[in-house]
């Protein structure tokens, strides 16, 4: 997954014990990244916790969220994303949005960027 550079990452579950994941920096995004083990027919949730650097202005309006398809990979992608208190979600194509959480769910057939808009209370 492919953060804002200087995002903090707290939390990182679901991984596959082997493999620790990775955080390492390229160009202007901090990169979290590792192995899951999925075997076919299952799935897995993967969670990330992180804080945006206060570099960020929360005041734009927009999320870029990026995942990147490994070659030769057929999942389905299934995303929640909590804004912290006094903010809300706007509308975004097939995203469920309930106060300040959207989640939505897609097969992952090429790269995948969204801008996700929000708003102040």
């Amino acid at each position: 997954m492919f953060l804002p550079k200087g995002s903090e990452v707290s939390g990182l579950d679901g991984w596959y014990d082997l493999t620790p994941p990775n955080v390492s920096t390229e160009g202007d995004y901090a990169v979290v990244g590792g192995w899951t083990d999925v075997a076919p027919g299952e799935s897995r949730t993967v969670r990330f916790t992180f804080r945006l650097p206060k570099n960020v202005d929360l005041r734009t309006g927009t999320l870029p969220v990026g995942f990147w398809r490994q070659p030769g990979s057929n999942v389905t992608l299934k995303t929640e994303i909590t804004l912290p208190d006094g903010y809300r979600w706007e509308g975004q194509p097939g995203a469920v949005v309930t106060g300040n959480v959207i989640s939505f769910e897609e097969p992952v057939k090429s790269d995948i960027l969204h801008q996700l808009t929000f708003r102040n209370r």
